[in-house]
């Protein structure tokens, strides 16, 4: 299968106003995960100060309990 993503939609800004750099578009490395969340506000993969999750650094999965 073929990890590609494109970063599209994200913010040039956090509500502070600090500055959030996108990350480049490409294919995702074997063993690393791309994390996104609903809201369009979620501090998520789109940012390079988080970036790509490297499966060594997932200890668990969230469910939604509502």
């Amino acid at each position: 299968m073929d990890k590609r993503f494109v970063c599209r939609e994200y913010k040039s800004h956090t509500q502070n106003g600090l500055p959030l750099e996108p990350i480049q578009s490409g294919v995702i490395p074997p063993d690393y995960y791309y994390v996104a969340g609903k809201h369009p506000d979620s501090y998520d993969s789109r940012y390079n100060s988080l970036g790509l999750i490297h499966e060594d650094q997932i200890i668990g999965r969230a469910y939604p309990i509502f």
